[in-house]
């Protein structure tokens, strides 16, 4: 057993070659998980068709001779659809309160589209008479600037320039003026016009939206309008169908009834065992593969970093420092090889899904959580950093 307060103290080459040889554990781990992963699909694909016959076959004949079987088993489909069609009424209630709902919220996104474009028209001839104030102005001050221009031409005439130049000067500072003016109302003037543009366009972006929130809201409300009346004529019919199917698909012992019926639900009730089995297994595996894919990704990026220091360390002659990492690091870090070798025998476990689920359970669910996984990685971080340190 190893001592949990050993340290193990690594050269910075040392420790990214131990990461990178660790990284190809989990890849081998990960290879040999999916191989048992295929065996599971495989399998548990055959199953499941095997037991949709046997349930195809359970079903109808259980439904026209309930009311032969053992008490037992009768009694047990009874409650069970006692509980199916209580669960069917409250599905009910909620749907009648439902449907109101969504009828209020279709509503509201009608009201708001129609609001939409109350607002477009409200400021439409605003935004118009605005335009159209700016266009006068506009063209008053053109008229203005060329008046003034006749007047520079004309006291330009002749020597009209020399005995005119103060009269001139002032008129063209008026011309100036105008000039500013002019750039003003056409600045203005562009602003109203991409204000109505904006909220054209604005407004038809929403009304896009609004009318694809309605469509969704009215499509949803078919839906669960469409489910109540269903339920509401089927009530009974539905109660009994999923009494008996929760029944028979939980069936884990002998059934009690006799004959070709008996047979057949033994049947079941053993396949029943062997789904349930598949399901645990094939949890199992998708649990083994997350964790070993999403750490393994995290360690090749942490030995690209330590890659990374070593190459700094070599340009520039750094003196060689250690790392200290603890022995419960260590131990995650060995987890990936002896899953490997546990796992070896796909065809065996394939066969075999509950026993994977306690390798699994052993290597992973028992080991590793969350706060460990990010403690393992936060450790081997503060290791590097105050092996560096020296260097500063």
């Amino acid at each position: 057993m190893s001592d949990p307060n050993k340290v193990y103290h690594l050269t910075l080459t040392q420790f990214h070659k131990y990461l990178r040889d660790k990284v190809a554990e989990m890849k081998a781990a990960f290879r040999e998980t999916e191989e048992i992963q295929k065996q599971f699909n495989d399998i548990f694909k055959r199953e499941l068709e095997d037991w949709q016959k046997q349930f195809a076959y359970c079903f109808p004949r259980v439904l026209t001779e309930r009311r032969e079987l053992p008490d037992a088993l009768r009694i047990k489909i009874d409650d069970a659809e006692r509980i199916e069609h209580a669960k069917l009424e409250q599905e009910l209630a909620e749907l009648e309160q439902k449907i109101p709902q969504m009828q209020a919220e279709s509503d509201q996104l009608l009201a708001r589209a129609q609001q939409a474009r109350d607002q477009l028209q409200t400021s439409n001839p605003q935004l118009n008479d605005a335009e159209e104030k700016l266009k006068q102005q506009l063209a008053a001050t053109q008229d203005a600037y060329a008046a003034l221009y006749e007047q520079i031409e004309s006291l330009r005439r002749g020597l009209g320039g020399l005995f005119n130049a103060f009269k001139i000067s002032s008129l063209k500072s008026q011309q100036n003026k105008l000039l500013k003016k002019r750039q003003q109302l056409q600045d203005r003037l562009q602003n109203t016009r991409n204000t109505w543009q904006q909220q054209l366009t604005e407004t038809a972006d929403h009304q896009s939206e609004l009318r694809k929130q309605w469509e969704e809201q009215g499509i949803a409300k078919a839906e669960a309008q469409a489910r109540r009346d269903f339920v509401q004529a089927n009530l009974d019919g539905l109660a009994q169908q999923q009494g008996i199917t929760n029944v028979l698909t939980n069936l884990d012992g002998p059934s009690g009834v006799a004959g070709e019926l008996g047979t057949a639900l033994d049947d079941l009730a053993r396949r029943n065992q062997v789904r349930t089995n598949y399901e645990e297994g094939l949890r199992s595996v998708a649990e083994a593969l997350g964790l070993t894919k999403g750490i393994a990704q995290g360690m090749e990026r942490f030995a690209k970093s330590v890659a990374g220091v070593v190459e700094e360390q070599n340009r520039y002659n750094l003196s060689e420092v250690k790392l200290a990492i603890p022995q419960w690091v260590v131990n995650v870090a060995e987890t990936w090889k002896p899953l490997t070798g546990a796992v070896k025998d796909e065809v065996y476990l394939g066969a075999n899904p509950l026993e994977f689920s306690q390798i699994v359970k052993v290597y992973f669910s028992d080991r590793l959580n969350d706060d460990i996984i990010k403690a393992f990685f936060e450790n081997m971080g503060v290791a590097l950093n105050k092996a560096t340190e020296a260097w500063k």
